[in-house]
């Protein structure tokens, strides 16, 4: 069964919320898989990589839904792999600390938001001591990403329509 829970985030401390519940979610599934004798040493392994996150574009009768953020859990990371896709900042960094904490490499280990400018936010690690982790760097974004988070107003990827290479 899928579940949506939808909230409107306008704060980093939202947003924040938002990612540590997947954080959550993503260590209960690790858990289980670890305990079924799967090795994973790092999202790369699975072949996750980061992509930003596809927007709406044309007429569209809910401009709400089109406009939103999806925070997803590892299993939709993977089904999104399946499907050629990527996985963007607040799947990515929330899914890299669960695997910190339920591998015991960083038990502290938290999806952390960082503001990175009016109104626009990038989701990283933040670990036990205090440092932080940007596993979307490891995973493929890229300098030009990072500067597109410097134009507001977005969560990592939000508004933007996507790049034609």
């Amino acid at each position: 069964m899928r579940i949506a829970i939808v909230l409107k985030a306008d704060t980093r401390e939202e947003i924040e919320v938002a990612a540590m519940a997947t954080q959550m979610l993503d260590q209960l599934v690790l858990r289980d898989w670890l305990a079924s004798g799967h090795q994973l040493a790092s999202l790369a392994d699975l072949g996750i990589y980061y992509e930003p996150e596809p927007r709406c574009e044309g007429d569209l009768d809910d401009r709400d839904t089109c406009a939103e953020e999806r925070f997803l859990t590892l299993p939709e990371m993977l089904d999104n792999l399946k499907r050629g896709r990527g996985s963007d900042c607040d799947d990515i960094a929330p899914a890299h600390a669960a695997l910190l904490v339920v591998t015991g490499r960083d038990e502290q280990a938290r999806a952390h938001v960082l503001e990175v400018g009016p109104r626009s936010w990038h989701v990283v690690v933040k670990r036990g001591d205090g440092s932080i982790d940007d596993p979307c760097r490891a995973l493929g974004m890229g300098s030009q990403e990072l500067e597109e988070l410097h134009r507001p107003p977005h969560v990592h990827g939000v508004r933007r329509k996507r790049r034609v290479a």
